[in-house]
Formats: structure tokens, C-alpha cells, sequence
């Protein structure tokens, strides 16, 4: 594959880098005593033996590059500082469908809390216009808050069985947890009357 360097990139290689570097011309000598040490060797490449015998020369101890070989032939690594998460920040799974549930919840959790299909919470949201209006909108999507949801779930469901496992907030702050429907309905009620 051929790559063709626009000319630009080349002003900027020779204008901005080549200042800050020094060229070292490998000279006749230094070729063949790398080609006598890749001969003897077959490892590491010709390029590399050339890097060790003009690094070792020029009194280079740290090497900046990815390959093993620079190490294994004596020259250490630059200290690069590792970068660490910030404590809180971390690769594991978080509870989904747990005892920690949040009080904000997006399609996924509305959908696994009340007992319905991702596609059934996304029809509510186009077909019904009194749907709950999110709390927020994030890069990955709309969250609500659980509460809210849950009330309107509350009043909209027909079929009790779906809502007897559903936490629904009560006037004071609680959580109504299988209740029967008509429970339910009276506690709604009665918090939008303010009893």
C-alpha cells in the first residue's frame, strides 16, 4: 500500500519536529557492526541493532519505545505515570433489578419494574399524551423519575397482577408494595386530593 504525505504535512514534519530532534547519520562502521550483531542474532530487526549501538554511544539509557527488545538489551522505559480511576469510577456491572434501586429509571427499568416489554413502555410514551415527562435527557436516553411512572402506571393498568409487585409511592413518603389495585387507586387518589 502506498501513502502519499500532503505537503502540509510534510512543512509541518520538517518545520515543527525536525527542529526539536537531532539527526544522527549512521555512518559505514556502525552499519555493518548491526548487520554483524543481526547475523549472529536474527534478533532483534537491523533498525533496532542500529538504535542500540548509536544509543549506547550517545550515552542513551532510556529508551522511548514499545518493544521489548530495548529492555531485554539493557535500556529502560520512560516513567510514565499510570492513570487511575477516580475513587467511585469503576468497570463492575451496577445492580439492575436489586435492592438499590434508584428513584430515576430509564425505558429498561421502567419496563423491568413494571413487568412489560422495553417496546410496550415506548408505545405509552408515543400513544399516551399524559405520559410522565422526563426528568432528564442523557446521551444514552430520557430517564424519569420512578415515583412518577409508578402513579401513572398506577391508574392507567387494568390488570391488577402486573401492579401488585409495583413499590408505588403513598402520601407520606412510603412505598405501597402489593397492595391490591383498588388499595392503590384509593392511596393515588387520596394524595392528588392531599388527604
Amino acid at each position: 500500500m502506498i501513502v502519499f504525505v500532503d505537503a502540509a504535512a510534510v512543512r509541518r514534519l520538517a518545520d515543527d519536529l525536525f527542529p526539536l530532534t537531532r539527526t544522527i547519520w549512521v555512518d559505514e562502521a556502525t552499519h555493518a557492526s548491526a548487520l554483524e550483531h543481526h547475523r549472529a542474532g536474527a534478533s532483534p530487526s537491523l533498525v533496532d541493532q542500529v538504535s542500540f549501538i548509536v544509543m549506547r554511544e550517545a550515552g542513551i539509557e532510556v529508551a522511548f519505545a514499545f518493544d521489548p527488545d530495548f529492555e531485554q538489551q539493557g535500556f529502560g522505559r520512560p516513567d510514565v505515570p499510570r492513570a487511575t480511576p477516580p475513587p467511585g469510577i469503576h468497570e463492575e456491572h451496577a445492580p439492575y433489578g436489586g435492592t438499590a434501586e434508584s428513584d430515576l429509571v430509564s425505558v429498561a427499568e421502567i419496563a423491568a419494574r413494571a413487568g412489560r416489554s422495553a417496546n410496550t413502555i415506548q408505545s405509552w410514551r408515543r400513544r399516551h399524551r399524559d405520559f410522565p415527562v422526563p426528568a432528564a435527557q442523557l446521551a444514552a436516553g430520557p430517564i424519569w423519575s420512578w415515583p412518577t411512572v409508578a402513579v401513572w402506571i398506577a391508574r392507567r393498568e387494568s390488570r391488577p397482577s402486573a401492579l401488585s409487585s409495583l413499590p408505588l409511592p403513598s402520601p407520606w413518603g412510603q412505598t405501597l408494595t402489593g397492595a391490591p389495585m383498588p388499595d392503590v387507586v384509593r392511596a393515588v387518589r387520596r394524595s392528588r386530593a392531599g388527604h
